[in-house]
C-alpha cells in the first residue's frame, strides 16, 4: 500500500490566480512539490499558456481549475 502524499501547489490568493504567478513559480520550481497549478481566473490565455509549458519544462505536473 501506498501512503505517500502529493501537495498541490496552487498560485491562488482568495479563489483567484495571482499576477506574480509565474515569478513565484520560477522561485520555488526547484522545490520536491511536483503538482502545480492556478485558476482560470485573472491570467491572460497567453501567461496561462507560457505558465503550463514552463511547468513542464521544469517536470511538474499542471493542474488548473475554473472558478
Amino acid at each position: 500500500m501506498d501512503n505517500s502524499l502529493n501537495l498541490i501547489v496552487m498560485l491562488t490568493y482568495n479563489d483567484v490566480t495571482v499576477n506574480n504567478a509565474y515569478e513565484i513559480f520560477e522561485k520555488c520550481k526547484n522545490s520536491k512539490a511536483e503538482y502545480w497549478g492556478f485558476k482560470e481566473h485573472n491570467l491572460p490565455i497567453k501567461q496561462m499558456k507560457e505558465l503550463f509549458k514552463y511547468m513542464k519544462q521544469c517536470g511538474k505536473k499542471n493542474i488548473s481549475r475554473s472558478c
